[in-house]
């Protein structure tokens, strides 16, 4: 009756470069994945996208976003910033179009030598050592919920999303956003809106000005909170009831 489509094989796979096997074995799967995707849509009677990026790839009806529980994803006080500097990335493998590889590049290349007390925090799917950096794995929604709060700055680079829960777990516990442009970040940062979307080169740069730009960070903080207020929970759930109703009004009476 019902299909949400989280995300594009097709954009999956051209997120990013095929430099390994395993590389080239992953982008058969998702080769594969895409004639099955467009058939569970043809054979669906109605379907939903996450954003408009997953509208554009198969003939959905209607545009409801992820959520994030903003019960629990809530602002620290202020006073409960870390007290240097701090980035946080925030992605299921460090690797891959997610690019926390490149962040932490970047941070150790061009972000320390410009702020000598900056911190890199990685949330991720294995332990990354470097100077000034702090990795986290299989972290609590409670810790999660402390790392985001305490962040001076949330970043998340990735080539590819097809909505990104973590800019709005991020916005959600009022901590500037930065990305760099793809169709989740477009959507979900209203284009520039709600937190920084930069070219791969403005990056180190962009990030360097808003940690020393408190009124800017702040600013960008709230926007952020606004927004994110948007994909609640409740918004979502709301929206799925009403078209499960119109799914059943609209089905032919049966015997």
């Amino acid at each position: 009756m019902l299909v949400t489509v989280y995300g594009s094989a097709i954009d999956e796979l051209g997120s990013t470069s095929i430099n390994s096997f395993r590389r080239l074995a992953w982008a058969a799967y998702q080769a594969a994945n895409i004639p099955l995707e467009r058939a569970f849509v043809l054979m669906s009677r109605y379907a939903v996208g996450i954003s408009p990026a997953t509208t554009a790839r198969y003939p959905t009806l209607d545009i409801i976003p992820c959520g994030v529980p903003q019960d629990r994803f809530v602002p620290l006080s202020a006073n409960l910033k870390s007290q240097n500097p701090t980035i946080l990335a925030v992605g299921t493998t460090y690797k891959g179009r997610k690019r926390l590889w490149m962040l932490h590049k970047i941070f150790e290349e061009q972000i320390l030598p410009a702020v000598p007390d900056a911190e890199l925090w990685m949330v991720t799917n294995k332990k990354i050592s470097g100077k000034q950096m702090q990795s986290f794995t299989d972290v609590s929604e409670t810790e999660l919920v402390s790392l985001y709060g305490r962040a001076w700055v949330f970043c998340l680079p990735s080539t590819y999303e097809g909505f990104g829960v973590p800019y709005v777990e991020a916005m959600s516990c009022g901590t500037a956003v930065v990305a760099t442009s793809n169709a989740g970040a477009e959507f979900v940062l209203g284009g520039g809106e709600y937190g920084l979307i930069v070219r791969d080169e403005q990056l180190a740069d962009s990030i360097c000005e808003l940690i020393r730009d408190p009124a800017r960070r702040n600013r960008l903080a709230q926007n952020g909170l606004v927004r994110a207020a948007e994909f609640s929970m409740a918004n979502v759930a709301d929206a799925y009831s009403r078209l499960y109703r119109r799914i059943v009004d609209s089905a032919p009476n049966e015997t």
